[in-house]
């Protein structure tokens, strides 16, 4: 490459450089504002079917994601979830394995 072609893709990369970090810089500036995540989280089995989430601290809201497993049925394996509650003191979301013969494999929170 000759000299002035390095100048010329030398100008391009800088002009990409800026236009890119001009584009970072306006989703930045157009989101929304910081939310805490749901935490100080707490899980609860119920039984072998059930499981109860409670975050007492943080914004948004979750719920409770239950993977639960039946022996000898198709499908094997079906997911529940408890309704959506606003983090803080004193909520809670319960999700329950519904079907017949199931129980509770695993569990997780899903935040929004």
């Amino acid at each position: 490459m000759t000299g002035t072609g390095r100048k010329r893709w030398g100008r391009r990369a800088g002009v990409v450089a800026v236009g890119v970090l001009a584009a970072a810089g306006g989703i930045a500036v157009a989101g929304s504002p910081a939310q805490a995540a749901p935490s100080a989280c707490t899980f609860t089995w119920g039984g072998g079917k059930s499981l109860t989430t409670a975050c007492a601290e943080g914004d948004g809201q979750y719920r409770t994601k239950l993977l639960c497993g039946r022996t000898g049925q198709i499908p094997s394996r079906l997911t529940y979830y408890g309704p959506w509650v606003a983090a803080g003191p004193g909520t809670r979301s319960v999700a329950t394995c519904l079907a017949i013969s199931s129980y509770a494999i695993s569990g997780s929170i899903e935040a929004a």
